[in-house]
């Protein structure tokens, strides 16, 4: 009974495929990380670093592509 215990465990050991996962589909990620943070804390934090990495990335180009717009629409406007 022992033996079956030990192969059903759950490893936890985060890893750079997770924060793949994360930065390739940051949306799965943030719902991942919110479900491990308990259960499996460092591949929570691996998906949820990657998840963060692309929302922040993506949110600053945002930023810039819509101020970039606004001044090219400032300009046009003189």
């Amino acid at each position: 009974m022992d033996d079956i215990k030990g192969k059903l465990t759950n490893k936890d050991n985060g890893g750079c495929l997770w924060a793949l996962l994360g930065i390739f589909f940051p949306y799965v990620g943030v719902v991942l990380w919110f479900l491990w943070k308990k259960e499996s804390p460092k591949t929570a934090e691996s998906i949820g670093k990657g998840s963060l990495i692309t929302i922040l990335f993506l949110s600053i180009f945002v930023i810039i592509f819509l101020g970039l717009l606004f001044l090219n629409n400032f300009i046009k406007s003189i």
